[in-house]
């Protein structure tokens, strides 16, 4: 699955050079055969690459499938059967047209607007955040880029909770007002071009263009808010941030090379791969932004190919290219971040109907990702046949279920999960294990925002 920014206006010059109606003819029977080719095998056969190429290991495995669903196949894939197979399962496709689709009903619905759980974790409005327009390694603390997030997600949670506690503040305007205090200071910073420059100052330190994705990923929860909720003051408020959040989404791609201090659009650890995916999907479906949209899903790909037959990524404790990049008990602190940013995207674009839930890879889905993580975070026995080096936490010597203490905080994709499959057994499991450890999670974090009480905190 590729899809690539600019591809349109490649398509176009082409066009211009008088190719076009045979390149157009050839694109459309790609994406047929690309289409059939995702959904054999999600449905569990074996079409081969998903690279739109008709070949014999797609031919076979779509003669398998009509012999099992009755559909006639007379050996090629005619419009009919394209279109039967297309419309039947069209959650299993994630291409630009299905997405574009997808984006036809704004607003979605990316979290529900009710929890009286929600807080805002100390939240002033008469304090304006600090932000710069440059961003460089030192991105924590509440004068960086770390800070100015987490007021993000401050504003929102508390807005949440007095709307749904329905209390006086709430009842008397001055929930509505503290938040449009709020939507000024995004003006200001959307005006001064805040966080729209990346410097990246040799050394270690996080990646800038990571925190510049968390903060588009916390903007597109808010927007979605604000549109749901009716929050903005006019429509050049919003398209004033909307504006300026598509200028973040330009310079998230800006990223650094290994053992470089240049900016330079190449290699990024998958932990940013998974922000990236996360906040591209999120802003997508937040704004109608297409672009963002795709890429997010192809992101998604990139770290799903990593996803084994049982379900786990081991390339996250044995022998990954990145293993033991910021300490080696940091090995499972990635291991939750990618994992979780997965499953917080699929989760959005499920909204959308998009179900990345049913994708499949080496004969395993999302759900048994989630699985094995659970399994194994739990079972430290059989975990520590599999890692070289122990996983550990800062309490008192026990291993870690899930990283609680980081600051950014990686607990609230298990939240999203239990909401989205709530019956489910591994949710009720998820959340068996998520209420012994109340007293150590953040309601709001920094990478994924509020995420904790926006999907409800064990419902």
């Amino acid at each position: 699955m590729n899809f690539r920014r600019h591809a349109v206006a490649g398509i176009s010059f082409i066009v211009a050079l008088g190719l076009g109606f045979l390149i157009a003819q050839e694109a459309v029977a790609d994406e047929a055969v690309r289409d059939t080719q995702q959904i054999l095998r999600n449905l569990g056969y074996d079409p081969g690459p998903i690279d739109g190429a008709w070949g014999s290991r797609t031919a076979s495995a779509l003669r398998a499938f009509s012999v099992d669903s009755g559909i006639e196949f007379n050996g090629t894939l005619t419009t009919d059967l394209y279109e039967i197979i297309s419309v039947e399962y069209a959650d299993m496709l994630t291409n630009r047209r299905s997405l574009e689709a997808a984006l036809s009903s704004l607003p979605v619905s990316l979290f529900p607007i009710e929890n009286e759980a929600c807080f805002g974790g100390g939240f002033r409005t008469n304090e304006t955040p600090v932000y710069y327009e440059t961003v460089d390694r030192n991105v924590h603390g509440t004068l960086r880029i770390g800070g100015f997030i987490q007021s993000m997600g401050q504003a929102l949670a508390a807005h949440i909770g007095d709307r749904s506690r329905n209390n006086h503040i709430y009842q008397t305007g001055g929930s509505d007002e503290r938040f449009q205090r709020f939507l000024s200071h995004l003006e200001q910073a959307a005006e001064e071009n805040a966080f729209t420059r990346l410097y990246f100052t040799p050394g270690g330190g996080p990646n800038p263009a990571h925190w510049v994705s968390a903060l588009m990923n916390n903007l597109s929860y808010l927007v979605n808010y604000a549109d749901r909720v009716q929050l903005w003051r006019d429509e050049d408020q919003r398209e004033e941030i909307v504006s300026w959040g598509n200028r973040l989404y330009d310079t998230s791609h800006l990223v650094s090379g290994p053992g470089s201090g240049r900016a330079i659009e190449s290699v990024r650890w998958p932990d940013t791969v998974g922000m990236q995916a996360l906040g591209y999907v999120n802003w997508g479906l937040a704004t109608g932004n297409l672009d963002a949209l795709s890429e997010g899903i192809e992101d998604w790909f990139f770290l799903f190919e990593l996803l084994e037959s049982d379900g786990a990524m081991r390339t996250f404790l044995n022998g990954g290219q990145w293993q033991n990049v910021g300490g080696r008990a940091n090995n499972d602190f990635y291991y939750d971040n990618a994992l979780g940013f997965m499953v917080m995207a699929a989760v959005s674009a499920r909204s959308a109907g998009i179900d990345l839930f049913q994708q499949i890879n080496e004969g395993a889905n999302l759900h048994d990702a989630v699985r094995w993580r659970f399994q194994y975070v739990t079972d430290w026995e059989s975990l520590d046949r599999l890692t070289s080096e122990p996983v550990y936490d800062a309490y008192e010597g026990r291993r870690r279920y899930w990283q609680a203490d980081s600051f950014g905080g990686n607990w609230g994709w298990t939240e999203a999960y239990i909401y989205a499959f709530s019956e489910s057994d591994l949710a009720s499991d998820l959340r068996e294990q998520n209420a012994l450890l109340l007293s150590r999670r953040p309601y709001v974090s920094v990478t994924m925002g509020p995420s904790s009480c926006l999907y409800g905190l064990n419902r």
